[in-house]
């Protein structure tokens, strides 16, 4: 009965074949029991393991010693005791106490004393001593550390590491030093293969390159080598290198000719990409591989300069892959660049019309905030203000310190009579202090403030006006000077005490009290005569021409010949060779060649007729003055001309007196001079469509009393092309030859022609080519005329363009039966 009460008070849970196990004791009893019986083995191994699973390593060496002495021979108490034994040299290396097996392996190998743990992890193993999951990846890893291949090769496969992520990365470093020593046993391309492949796997890339050109420079007929070799110096951006290595062998079959592609493609070498990538596209069967072949193609045709081939490519790809995004943005990217392209040359050739319609095309595209810029300019100046409002402030909100365009919309305001919202805007220009500007949007600024009806505004414009007054009256430059008369102008209308009312009937407060309006002393805004409209070209010296101011050369020649009379004049001049307040000095020599075949005598005559000329050019007006030389006469040539802009009206005017030559009817030959001059006025207009109407008169009034009179007008009818219609009339006319006749007999002394031409021009980036065809009747000579010519203007760099033209008239009369032609190449710098 004692004997089971106590088997009641000891709870045991034991595992048979392990020391891993959960046991609870009534020590106390259990010790009880071990003094009422000396020799009692089974408890003191109870107390032995209780003492071991709690780690009282000290208690449970006490009960296994007198096991031993009660049983030396009891496996038990042995096996025990080699364990406790095996704690404590773990407690003397880790220096700490109370730890499980695990727990004391642990420390040791954060320590990195991986020998030390290997041993102690087999002798844990040995003793049967459980220890955690994580213990046997540590132990894998320090067997690969510490160079115990075999051990850990075997520890690899025990079943509680397989999978794991170390016992991979093992196996990996074992297959990657077997496959490197078969390598540098064998030397063969597939070892080479392997090798190179694992080394990637370890990201050992300078390594795979060293083993790879080892291999290619022993083995030179290895075409698979090579190839291998240039695939991971490509990959590695090495492009001369891969370039050298793949040349040899460019062409020996679709691989090497895809591979030297790329390669051409990323050096940038895309003027011989283009004969290898088409090449290799048409060669893939597959069709991906086919469409992104083509792909590089077209770019590589876009790079190379072959626009129009690339385009062509990425239409046919984006008609067989519509979903192919960069087909779409590059045909996209294209229109809109041809758009602003074209754009560009219309507006350059002052064709706003076109450069109007391509702006908007683009902008609507694109929102460019500096092509609302241009389009806000060209209505602004087509007096179209409403329409460049929104342009404008469109532009000013991305670029809000652009003072010029700022001061376009104010001046638009201005013209809308919004002055309070033109005078925010010049106070904004102001605020800036911009040198250029800053007169002109003062004295607007106080225009504006005038119109305000409010008696502040009033008296700070005059106060405006008299600190601008002070400043201009320093200044020198002649605009300035124009300036100061219209200031001082406005600030005799803001000195007295009248100012415009919202209604003339109104009653308004002055200074001395109240007085009735009378209507014509009231301010009118459009007495200003300063505010017309400025030339598109030329506002202020802002808008001027960029190359306007540099110097430049020019060399050129005309040509004029009927059948009998040829001048040949070669010419070169200097423009801007020094430049002072907008205007510039020059100089032009010409050498006049003329050549006079008599038709009786079969004698030739040659004549020279030098000139040289001076000019002082400004932005409105030209002046020059020239000295002609011809045989024994010398004289003075003057020259002027003049352009103004009047609203959509560019007018120009020149006018000059020169020598022309007499000729004897009898002998034919050129005996002495004649003075000629010339008035020519010309007006470019306009139109509400943006097209511009060319509208001239030419008069030339010769020393013997005898005119000729010009007149023409151009439309043009289409984009490219357009037809001119003029008449042209010559009095008494008796310097130029009848050429159908074999004789040199004077011509009627009345003659006139009107005529039709018809000009098809075609337009590039670069410039234009045209032709012209035209007929015409004389209703006094009763003749007809034919006329066909040609014209170029080609731009040959930024700073350098040539224009050619050449005519040919044909009728009964010498008058009309010509060859003209034009050259003139100019370069500035």
């Amino acid at each position: 009965m004692p004997m089971f009460i106590g088997m009641k008070r000891v709870l045991i849970s034991l595992c048979a074949s392990s020391l891993l196990y959960a046991i609870n004791i009534d020590v106390d009893y259990v010790k009880s029991q071990i003094k009422s019986n000396k020799f009692d083995i089974r408890d003191r191994i109870l107390l032995a393991k209780y003492y071991y699973q709690n780690r009282s390593y000290k208690e449970s060496s006490k009960y296994i010693r007198e096991i031993l002495k009660i049983d030396p021979k009891n496996i038990v108490a042995k096996n025990l005791d080699k364990k406790v034994k095996f704690i404590n040299s773990l407690k003397k290396i880790a220096g700490k106490d109370s730890l499980s097996t695990s727990e004391y392996l642990r420390l040791i190998y954060e320590n990195k004393n991986y020998k030390l743990f290997t041993k102690a992890f087999e002798r844990a193993k040995e003793l049967g001593i459980r220890v955690d999951k994580d213990i046997y990846s540590k132990a894998l890893r320090a067997y690969d550390l510490i160079g115990e291949n075999k051990e850990g090769q075997r520890l690899a496969q025990d079943p509680r590491i397989q999978g794991s992520k170390i016992e991979k990365e093992f196996t990996q470093k074992q297959k990657f030093l077997r496959v490197k020593n078969e390598y540098y046993q064998t030397k063969s391309l597939k070892s080479l293969k392997d090798y190179v492949y694992l080394l990637g796997l370890n990201n050992q890339k300078n390594e795979q390159l060293k083993v790879m050109r080892e291999f290619v420079k022993t083995h030179p007929n290895s075409l698979e080598a090579r190839v291998l070799y240039t695939i991971h110096l490509w990959w590695r951006g090495k492009l001369n290198e891969a370039f050298k290595t793949i040349y040899p062998v460019r062409k020996t079959n679709l691989q090497t000719k895809e591979l030297y592609a790329n390669i051409l493609y990323d050096k940038g070498d895309f003027k011989h990409a283009i004969y290898y990538l088409p090449q290799v596209a048409n060669a893939q069967k597959d069709p991906k591989k086919r469409h992104y072949y083509l792909k590089r193609a077209a770019f590589a045709y876009d790079k190379a300069g072959k626009k129009k081939k690339a385009e062509e490519i990425f239409r046919r790809l984006k008609k067989n892959y519509p979903n192919d995004k960069e087909s779409s943005r590059y045909i996209a990217t294209k229109t809109r660049d041809d758009i602003l392209r074209k754009a560009v040359y219309f507006h350059k050739k002052r064709d706003f019309s076109n450069a109007l319609n391509h702006y908007l095309k683009y902008y609507h595209l694109t929102k460019d905030p500096k092509i609302a810029k241009e389009i806000g300019e060209i209505y602004y100046f087509s007096q179209k203000e409403d329409r460049a409002i929104p342009y404008f402030y469109n532009y000013l909100n991305s670029y809000p310190n652009d003072d010029l365009i700022r001061f376009h919309l104010a001046s638009s305001f201005d013209k809308k009579k919004s002055f309070k919202k033109s005078k925010s805007e010049y106070e904004k220009i102001l605020s800036h202090h911009p040198k250029d500007l800053y007169a002109l949007a003062k004295y607007r600024y106080a225009n504006a403030l005038m119109h305000t009806f409010k008696d502040r505004d009033w008296y700070r414009a005059r106060s405006e006006l008299r600190s601008l007054e002070a400043y201009l009256s320093k200044r020198r430059n002649s605009k300035d000077k124009k300036l100061l008369v219209e200031v001082k102008k406005l600030y005799k209308i803001a000195k007295g005490d009248v100012r415009k009312p919202r209604r003339y009937k109104d009653i308004v407060l002055t200074e001395v009290g109240k007085k009735d309006i009378d209507p014509n002393e009231a301010f009118s805004f459009e007495d200003i005569k300063f505010d017309k409209s400025p030339k598109y070209s030329s506002l202020l010296h802002l808008q001027n021409d960029p190359n306007r101011l540099k110097p430049n050369i020019s060399i050129g020649s005309d040509y004029a010949s009927n059948g009998k009379l040829r001048v040949f004049t070669p010419k070169i001049g200097i423009n801007n060779i020094i430049t002072y307040d907008d205007m510039g000095f020059g100089m032009s020599v010409e050498n006049s060649q003329f050549k006079d075949k008599n038709y009786k005598s079969k004698k030739r005559y040659e004549y020279d007729a030098k000139s040289l000329f001076l000019s002082l050019k400004a932005p409105h007006w030209e002046v020059s003055l020239g000295l002609d030389h011809f045989k024994k006469f010398n004289s003075f040539v003057p020259m002027f001309s003049f352009e103004h802009n009047l609203g959509t009206h560019d007018l120009s005017l020149d006018a000059f007196k020169r020598n022309g030559v007499f000729v004897n009817y009898s002998t034919c030959n050129v005996e002495k001079k004649l003075d000629v001059i010339h008035i020519g006025l010309h007006d470019r207009w306009l139109l509400a469509n943006l097209k511009s109407l060319n509208i001239g008169v030419d008069l030339n009034y010769f020393e013997d009393k005898n005119r000729n009179i010009y007149a023409n007008i151009n439309y043009p009818v289409y984009e490219t092309n357009g037809a001119s219609l003029g008449h042209k009339i010559l009095l008494e006319e008796n310097l130029e030859f009848n050429s159908k006749p074999n004789s040199c007999a004077k011509p009627p002394k009345k003659y006139d022609a009107s005529y039709l031409k018809y000009l098809l021009t075609w337009k590039f980036l670069k410039g234009e080519i045209g032709a012209t065809l035209g007929g015409g009747r004389s209703f006094w000579a009763k003749d007809n005329l034919f006329s066909y010519g040609a014209n170029a203007n080609i731009t040959i760099s930024k700073d350098s363009y040539f224009e050619l033209s050449c005519d040919k008239s044909q009728s009964n009369f010498s008058v009309d039966d010509l060859l003209t032609c034009n050259f003139n190449l100019n370069s500035f710098w």
